[in-house]
């Protein structure tokens, strides 16, 4: 194995203008798919990645400057956004082949408030659907429906946040073609759509209650 100094780690992130302290620290990464079509069945794919693990050059590495111990609920609240629905309908447009920082920084994020309860419901959601998707993939669990009800509600929240009416929801889950065919072809439905249809009617009705 290769390994590097921390000093020397320390000084190439000054090199390229990083504050070593924010960027090597021991909190969550937010990674993001470079390599990416508009055509595919999601264009904006993001994951949380726990410290110790690093980014090849084809995942690109997000860290956000607040403080310590609201780095982790800053980088959920981010991944809950770029991996929902809206969002990727905002950025599919001016993907070709790859998402870089320039193409996200298209997207109008709204900065994280742990004051606002929505903002912290997107977070828990985030984080929560990240735990759930680690143990599918190490085989811990095979509940995939209470992964895809999480997805779903943490969509819907996205969603309800941003102040999309149905309408403008339908519009945006419709778009995605590819995946809607897909889920078709497997499930007789449109799965995902439905489930967040659902959840975002709850939100609906106790907005209006």
């Amino acid at each position: 194995e290769k390994s590097l100094p921390l000093s020397a780690v320390q000084e190439k992130c000054i090199q390229k203008g990083l504050n070593p302290r924010i960027w090597l620290n021991d909190g969550y990464r937010l990674l993001f798919r470079d390599i990416a079509r508009n055509d595919d069945t999601r264009t904006l794919i993001c994951c949380l990645a726990p410290s110790g693990y690093v980014s090849s050059y084809d995942t690109p590495m997000i860290v956000p400057e607040v403080a310590g111990n609201l780095i982790k609920p800053s980088l959920a609240y981010v991944c809950g956004l770029l991996n929902s629905f809206a969002f990727d309908f905002l950025i599919r447009p001016f993907v070709d082949k790859h998402i870089k920082g320039y193409v996200l920084k298209r997207l109008p994020i709204p900065s994280y408030t742990p004051e606002n309860n929505v903002i912290e419901r997107i977070s828990e959601l985030s984080l929560e659907t990240a735990a759930l998707s680690t143990e599918l993939m190490r085989g811990l669990t095979e509940s995939s429906n209470q992964y895809r009800q999480l997805r779903a509600k943490l969509d819907a929240l996205v969603a309800h946040y941003l102040k999309l009416n149905l309408y403008e929801l339908n519009v945006v889950l419709e778009s995605f073609t590819s995946l809607r065919e897909q889920e078709k072809l497997s499930y007789g439905e449109f799965i995902s759509a439905n489930l967040i249809r659902e959840e975002f009617s709850k939100l609906t009705t106790l907005v209006n209650a």
